[in-house]
């Protein structure tokens, strides 16, 4: 899969493509409620926008930087429905990663969707906690600890 990423702050226009991929995985997927789906820390996160090579987005995620920029929280992982089971997830999980090795952050922590658990703890994420729902929707907390 011929894939590039974007890694912008809220405040840039092309946060519109990742709110309309969020929309669609989130809200018309998973009937996340809008209103907890979009929330104050989009304006302030880093995001990642992936694209094919045709430029057609392909899935998203943001950042929020967290303890004065020691710990970032990853969440909104889509990926749109036409372009999973590809590695496109995994993909843009390492590109965010290496940024925020790059940035000095020491930890990384999200709240995994049960179903996509496996994913996360492939990459090196160690579940943390008990089960959770948020959003009515089953979650583990997990956390990567970033070595330089």
């Amino acid at each position: 899969m011929d894939v590039s990423f974007a890694i912008f702050t809220g405040d840039d226009p092309r946060v519109e493509a990742a709110y309309k991929i969020r929309y669609e995985v989130f809200v018309v997927g998973q009937q996340v409620p809008l209103e907890i789906e979009r929330d104050e820390y989009d304006l302030g996160a880093t995001h990642l926008l992936a694209t094919g090579a045709d430029g057609a987005v392909l899935g998203t995620l943001r950042m929020v930087s967290k303890d004065d920029g020691a710990v970032g929280k990853i969440g909104r992982v889509a990926v749109l429905e036409a372009s999973r089971g590809r590695g496109l997830g995994s993909a843009m999980m390492r590109h965010i990663m290496a940024y925020a090795r790059q940035e000095g952050f020491g930890s990384l922590y999200l709240h995994a969707q049960v179903d996509a658990a496996d994913l996360y703890r492939r990459l090196g994420f160690v579940d943390e906690g008990e089960l959770f729902y948020e959003a009515n929707i089953p979650h583990i907390a997990q956390r990567l600890i970033l070595e330089a």
